[in-house]
């Protein structure tokens, strides 16, 4: 049985890495693109908003079709105003960053791989592409503990889900979510080999430091660990509550620290 687990993870490993680059080859450049290229030149040039501006779009249009650049500019019929003005006001491209840069993991992940050599479009498009490959072993891995004795089961149940029309979108497009998935899958893996608190910490940490929006997924994971531990033990299980504390205080650091003004803003 292990020799064919080998076989299979072998075989899950081409057919992940052929899907990856199927995404790859149809990635798509949306309007989500410049905000997070945006927040990768405000670390590297956090004093030249218009050197921002004009670098997210002049690097974005060398390397999107034409068609969806065009989208990205607001230019398409019906038009789209506040594209339009994000692309060549400064002023209001900037004040639209912080929604995008409250994806603290996640844009320190695209730096990363910017300044490994990959153009600011790359370094977003492949993240994504990435994250879906990494996210294809996790799941093999996780079926693997959930159906020890099935390896044939593992493998179609895998690409199965590669196969789901949000993952391979997630894929394609600049979005913090296929990076999330990779988290979430750790976080599975955790709970089914019972790590221990602070290792399952680390990996509620990771989640709230990529997106600060899944406050309410990760408290909610410390509140039911803590409600099972108190009737397992019959007193509170204090680190746990220190964890939860931890948590919110990191949230409410990354919201103030990049001045993140709240979706309710928007309609004001």
């Amino acid at each position: 049985m292990k020799s064919k687990w080998k076989i299979s993870f072998f075989f899950i490993v081409i057919i992940v890495a052929a899907l990856s680059f199927w995404n790859y080859k149809n990635r798509v450049y949306d309007w989500d693109m410049p905000g997070y290229i945006g927040c990768l030149y405000t670390l590297k040039f956090p004093d030249s908003p218009d050197k921002i501006r004009r670098l997210t779009y002049t690097e974005i249009k060398k390397k999107a079709p034409e068609y969806e650049f065009r989208d990205i500019l607001g230019i398409l019929k019906p038009a789209d105003k506040a594209r339009q003005a994000f692309a060549n006001n400064t002023q209001a491209f900037i004040e639209q960053l912080p929604y995008f840069q409250i994806k603290v993991g996640y844009n320190l992940a695209i730096l990363l791989l910017y300044e490994v050599g990959f153009s600011s479009p790359d370094s977003v498009t492949l993240l994504s592409v990435f994250s879906y490959f990494i996210s294809g072993i996790m799941i093999f891995f996780i079926l693997k503990i959930i159906f020890p004795e099935n390896y044939i089961l593992a493998v179609i149940l895998t690409v199965g889900v590669l196969l789901l029309p949000p993952m391979t979108y997630m894929s394609r497009v600049a979005t913090p979510d296929m990076f999330i998935v990779q988290i979430l899958l750790l976080f599975i893996i955790g709970l089914l080999k019972k790590w221990n608190s602070w290792v399952m910490f680390s990996v509620l940490f990771a989640i709230t430091f990529t997106r600060p929006d899944y406050i309410p997924f990760t408290l909610t994971y410390l509140a039911a660990a803590g409600i099972y531990r108190y009737f397992q033990n019959k007193k509170p299980d204090f680190i746990l509550i220190l964890q939860g504390i931890i948590l919110v205080v990191v949230y409410f650091i990354i919201i103030k620290l990049f001045h993140y003004p709240g979706w309710k803003h928007l309609f004001l």
